[in-house]
C-alpha cells in the first residue's frame, strides 16, 4: 500500500468507505468486583484498528451510560453498555446470561484492567465521546493513536505511546511486530489475542474511514512532534470568523461552508515530513533543546533564502547560516537544523503576499476575487484566510467564487481510466479557443459542469449566430457615413431595447453570472436583431439612397450596436471580438472596456407601442406561415394585408408610416381584401391577406403599382435612387 509518510492537516483528510475487520476484546479486571463476587469480570471493547491494541493504555467509559455487569456462563462476567447487552450476546452466541448489577460509567472510574497481550494495567477512565452508536460502549484508548485518546491521556496522565516509525512500521519497542506495517500487523495482533484468550469475536465491516486526499491511501493516527498554529490563543479563529462576514461569497452557501470549517477546525498543523519544500527555518540548541526564535535570526535566514533560494537551508553549513559567534542562552554554540518543511497549504495561503504586494505587478490588495473549485473551502480559500488574518489582520480577498467540477454528459467525473476526458487542447484545435471560452461562460458554475461533443456542437451553432450578427453589422458599416442627431422611430426602438438588455447583461457580469449574460446577449442577437431589426431594415439598407435619412439612421444605430456588442463579447469571445474590432479600428478592443449606460435611450412609451404592434405582427406571421408551407407564396413580399374594425385600433395602426416594412409585406392598407387567401383577428381588428396583383420591382422585389409605370421594371422609390 502506498504511503505519503507525512503529517496531514485536518483539511487534507477526506472520508471513503473501507472494508475492515472489527474485533471485540476482553480486558480482565485486576481484582474481584463486589458487584460480581466469585466471578471473573471482563470489560469488552470493540475496535476497527487491531494494530493499536499493543499501544493501549486505558479503557474509556461514558460517565452517564448505564453498564450491565452480566454473568455469561461459568464464572465469566462481561461488562458492556446495558442497552447493547442483548444484541451483543446474540452476536457472541450466548443465550444464557443474567444481569448481576447495573452501574453508571462514573462508578467504575479508576478500576484496573489487565491488558490481554502484555499484562500491564489499563485503568478505566471517563470520556464524553464514548457512545452506544456502535461497539460495546467501552472504548479502547491509545493516547499515541487518536486525537480523543490523546486528550483523555493528558487528562489522566497516561503515557503517549506510539511504537510506529515514520514509515508506518512497528519499532523495536514492540519486538514481536517490529518491521511490520500497521495493516500487516492486524492479523498478527488478532492471532495473539486469540492465543491469549482475549479475542471474543471478529466481524467484517465497511465503514467511513479517513484517507489522504492526495494519494487516497487510508491514514493512521500517530502522536508525533509537529508545529502548530493555535486557533484560539491569539484569537485567530475569532478574527477569521469576523473577516468571513466582510467577504462576498459566490454562491452564498460558500460562506456557511467555510464558516463551519473555521468554527470547528482544530489547531493548524503546519509541519510536514517530506524531502522537498520550504523549510521551517529554525535552529535547535543541541545542548538544552531550545529553539532559536529571534526575529533577527529568522530574518537573516529569510534574506539569505531570498537571494539563494530555499535549498540553501539544506545545502549550507550551520556556521554560514548563523551569525558569527552566535550562542544559545545556555552558552552552547552547537545547533541542529529543523528538518520539517512547511505545509504546502501554508505556501499557497501566502501567495497573496507574493503576488498582490509585489510592486512589480502593481496590483491592489486584498484581491478583488479568489476563484477555485468547491474543494478549496478546506484548501486554498481556507489557508489564505488564516495566513492573511494572522499576519495582516484581514482577509486576502474581497470576494470568493466557488465553481463545480467538469463531468461528462452522464455526470461522471472525467478520468483517464474511464476514457471520458475531453482535452481542452483538442477542443481548441477542433473549434478554436473562443468555443472553449464560450462553453465555460455558458455553464452554470454553481453546479458540476457537463461537457460532451454534443454540447460543443450546440455551442458552435450559438457562436455562429453571434459571429454572423457581428458580420452583418460590419458588412453594413463598410462605407463611411454621417452621424445624425434625429434617428427614425424604429431605430430608436432597437436602441431602447438594447439599452435595457445591456443593463441586464452588465449586471449579470458584475454578479459573475456569466451564463445568464451569455444567454441574454445570445437571445438579443437572435431575436431582437437577426429575426427582427435586421430583417426589417434590410430593405432600407439595400435599396434606399445612401444620402437618405432612413439609410443614415440605420447606420448610426448599427455602428452603436457594433461598438457596444463587440466590447461586451470581448471578455468571452476575445479572439472574435478583437478580429471584429480591428476590422474597423487600429486600437485593441481591450483598450475600451465595457460600454457605458445611456438613460436617455430608454423611451418607455415607444417600447410599449411597439410591443403592442408586435402582437399584430405575430398574428399576421401565423396567418402567412401556411401560405408559405403550401407554396401559395414563396415570399411574404408577394402579399398585401388589409385591416378593418375598431376605430381606435385602426388609428393606432395608422401611426406607423412604414407599416408594410414592419409587417414585411409589399403593402399595408386600411379596408378589406377583395380576394383574401388568409385572415386573422386581434383586439377588435380583422386582418385579411391577399396576393398582390402588382408587378415585382426588379431591385427591391416588392410588388407595387408604380412598377408598371417604369420602363426599367422598378418601383418609384428604386427608380428615384437609381436615377440619383
Amino acid at each position: 500500500m502506498r504511503l505519503c509518510e507525512t503529517a496531514l492537516a485536518e483539511a487534507e483528510v477526506e472520508y471513503h468507505d473501507k472494508k475492515d475487520k472489527a474485533i471485540f476484546v476482553s480486558f480482565d479486571a485486576e481484582q474481584e468486583w463486589k458487584e460480581a463476587a466469585g466471578h471473573k469480570v471482563s470489560v469488552i471493547i470493540w475496535t476497527t484498528t487491531p494494530w493499536t491494541i499493543p499501544a493501549n493504555r486505558a479503557v474509556a467509559l461514558n460517565p452517564e451510560i448505564v453498564y450491565a455487569v452480566a454473568a455469561v456462563g461459568g464464572d465469566k462476567v462481561f461488562v458492556v453498555a446495558a442497552e447493547l447487552l442483548d444484541s451483543l450476546m446474540t452476536r457472541f452466541g450466548i443465550s444464557d446470561y443474567k444481569i448481576l448489577s447495573e452501574l453508571k460509567g462514573r462508578e467504575l472510574e479508576g478500576r484496573s484492567l489487565i491488558h490481554p497481550l502484555n499484562g500491564r494495567i489499563s485503568p478505566i477512565v471517563l470520556a464524553d465521546y464514548v457512545t452506544t452508536d456502535s461497539g460495546t460502549g467501552a472504548v479502547h484508548t491509545a493516547p499515541g493513536h487518536g486525537a480523543d485518546d490523546y486528550q483523555t491521556g493528558l487528562k489522566y496522565g497516561l503515557e503517549t505511546f506510539s511504537p510506529i516509525d515514520d514509515h508506518g512500521k512497528f519499532t523495536k519497542e514492540i519486538p514481536e511486530y517490529e518491521g511490520k506495517t500497521t495493516w500487516d500487523a492486524n492479523d498478527f495482533v488478532m492471532a495473539d489475542l486469540e492465543k491469549a484468550g482475549g479475542l471474543i469475536d471478529v466481524e467484517k465491516i465497511t465503514h467511513s474511514y479517513p484517507h489522504c486526499w492526495r494519494c487516497k491511501s487510508p491514514i493512521i493516527f500517530r502522536a508525533t512532534a509537529q508545529w502548530f498554529i493555535s486557533m484560539d490563543k491569539g484569537s485567530l479563529r475569532k478574527d477569521a470568523l469576523r473577516e468571513i462576514n466582510n467577504v462576498r461569497w459566490i454562491p452564498q452557501w460558500g460562506k456557511n461552508r467555510i464558516m463551519s470549517m473555521i468554527e470547528n477546525r482544530p489547531d493548524w498543523c503546519i509541519s510536514r515530513q517530506r524531502a522537498w519544500g520550504v523549510p521551517i527555518a529554525l535552529f535547535k540548541c543541541s545542548k538544552c533543546g531550545k529553539y532559536q526564535t529571534s526575529k533577527e535570526l529568522i530574518g537573516r535566514v529569510a534574506d539569505m533564502m531570498e537571494e539563494g533560494g530555499a535549498d540553501i537551508w539544506f545545502e549550507m553549513d550551520n556556521k554560514k547560516l548563523l551569525p558569527e559567534g552566535y550562542k544559545c542562552d545556555c552558552g552552547s554554540e552547537e545547533f541542529e537544523k529543523e528538518n520539517d518543511i512547511l505545509d504546502v497549504w501554508f505556501d499557497s495561503g501566502s501567495s497573496h503576499a507574493a503576488v498582490l504586494e509585489d510592486s512589480h505587478w502593481k496590483l491592489s490588495s486584498p484581491a478583488d476575487l479568489y476563484l477555485e473549485g468547491s474543494d478549496q473551502h478546506r484548501g486554498w480559500f481556507h489557508s489564505s484566510l488564516l495566513e492573511s488574518v494572522g499576519t495582516r489582520g484581514h482577509a486576502p480577498y474581497r470576494a470568493v467564487l466557488t465553481h463545480g467540477f467538469v463531468t461528462d454528459m452522464n455526470g461522471k467525473k472525467m478520468s483517464k481510466s474511464l476514457g471520458n476526458v475531453i482535452s481542452p487542447k483538442k477542443i481548441i484545435n477542433q473549434y478554436g479557443a473562443d468555443i472553449l471560452r464560450l462553453w465555460v461562460a455558458s455553464s452554470d458554475y454553481q453546479y458540476d459542469i457537463h461537457l460532451s461533443d454534443l454540447i460543443l456542437k450546440r455551442l458552435v451553432e450559438t457562436y455562429r449566430k453571434l459571429r454572423n450578427g457581428v458580420r452583418f453589422l460590419l458588412g453594413n458599416l463598410a462605407d463611411s457615413f454621417d452621424n445624425i442627431d434625429k434617428l427614425l422611430e424604429f431605430d430608436r426602438l432597437i436602441l431602447a431595447r438594447w439599452e435595457i438588455k445591456k443593463r441586464d447583461i452588465l449586471d449579470d457580469m458584475a454578479e459573475y453570472q456569466f451564463h445568464t449574460a451569455i444567454k441574454n446577449i445570445t437571445n438579443f442577437c437572435n431575436n431582437d436583431l437577426s429575426s427582427y431589426y435586421f430583417d426589417i431594415i434590410k430593405d432600407r439598407l439595400y435599396c434606399d439612397s445612401k444620402e437618405s435619412i432612413s439609410y443614415k439612421s440605420a447606420q448610426v444605430v448599427l455602428n452603436i450596436l457594433y461598438d457596444e456588442i463587440v466590447h461586451i463579447l470581448s471578455p468571452v469571445l476575445c479572439f472574435t471580438a478583437e478580429e471584429a474590432w480591428q476590422n474597423r479600428n487600429k486600437s485593441s478592443v481591450f483598450d475600451g472596456g465595457l460600454p457605458a449606460l445611456h438613460n436617455s435611450r430608454i423611451e418607455q412609451p415607444l417600447i410599449e407601442r411597439y410591443e403592442k404592434l408586435d402582437g399584430y405582427r405575430s398574428a399576421v406571421r401565423k396567418a402567412i406561415e401556411p401560405l408559405k408551407a403550401d407554396k401559395t407564396v414563396s415570399n411574404s413580399l408577394e402579399l398585401v394585408i388589409y385591416a378593418e374594425g375598431n376605430d381606435a385600433e385602426i388609428e393606432f395602426l395608422r401611426q406607423f408610416k412604414n407599416s408594410a416594412d414592419l409587417f414585411m409585406v409589399s403593402e399595408f392598407r386600411i379596408g378589406r381584401a377583395a380576394d383574401p387567401i388568409a385572415s386573422c383577428s386581434i383586439d377588435g381588428i380583422n386582418i385579411t391577406i391577399e396576393k398582390s396583383d402588382s408587378e415585382k420591382c426588379e431591385r427591391c422585389w416588392r410588388y407595387l403599382p408604380s412598377v408598371k409605370l417604369s420602363d426599367d421594371g422598378l418601383c418609384s422609390r428604386c427608380q428615384e435612387v437609381v436615377d440619383g
